[in-house]
């Protein structure tokens, strides 16, 4: 699982699959984060992730402003964005995924 494109596929999954897939996904990250994995790997799955300029990591990635700053890693900065992407989609009624997101954020 040290493969950066194994681990930007986890995120792609994280993205695009159903909230019950998700909260499995993020389990399996904390997991891998604790298995003391280098952090470059972390570094690399993102810039692999978010390289298409149309897609939504990369806007979850770079058009949203939080206060909090991330800029020591792309990793930290997208979750902590999707986290703030999750939460700000479910008090848009035009924006609600569906009710499990909840339980993803």
């Amino acid at each position: 699982m040290a493969n950066p494109y194994h681990l930007s596929s986890l995120l792609n999954l994280l993205l695009l699959s159903s909230p019950s897939v998700k909260i499995v996904v993020l389990k399996v990250i904390q997991h891998i984060v604790k298995v003391s994995i280098p952090f470059e790997v972390f570094e690399e799955a993102v810039r692999i992730f978010t390289r298409d300029k149309n897609s939504l990591a990369h806007r979850i990635l770079h058009q949203m402003q939080p206060e909090a700053k991330f800029e020591q890693s792309m990793f930290l900065k997208f979750l902590f964005n999707y986290l703030l992407s999750l939460r700000s989609k479910m008090w848009c009624a035009s924006d609600a995924e569906s009710e499990g997101q909840y339980a993803v954020s």
